[in-house]
């Protein structure tokens, strides 16, 4: 079985962009916290610390697996990629709660 140069540019391309992304979004995460680092008091940058490390916590429990349950599962799509919706939105309901709290 031989893959098409076609798929496997697109592919590779599809690979470069998503890892600049995660770079360039780490990068400037980076930079912010180095700023409020300088521009925050010691225990007022604490706190912050601590939010985020909250908020990196609860988004690493937002997806779940929903995307990939919706595409390894081949049979009904309409009817899973509507379950994973309504789980999503239900998932980012209690976890907004919880972070309010």
């Amino acid at each position: 079985m031989t893959v098409p140069k076609k798929l496997v540019k697109a592919t590779v391309s599809a690979a470069i962009w998503n890892y600049g992304a995660f770079a360039v979004g780490k990068a400037l995460v980076f930079v912010s916290t180095v700023m409020l680092a300088r521009l925050l008091a010691p225990d007022d940058f604490g706190l912050l610390g601590l939010g985020l490390l909250a908020i990196n916590y609860l988004d690493a429990l937002s997806d779940m697996g929903m995307g990939v349950a919706v595409i390894y599962r081949q049979e009904d799509p309409e009817r899973t990629a509507n379950v994973a919706f309504s789980f999503s939105v239900a998932t980012g309901l209690v976890l907004t709660a919880l972070s309010f709290l």
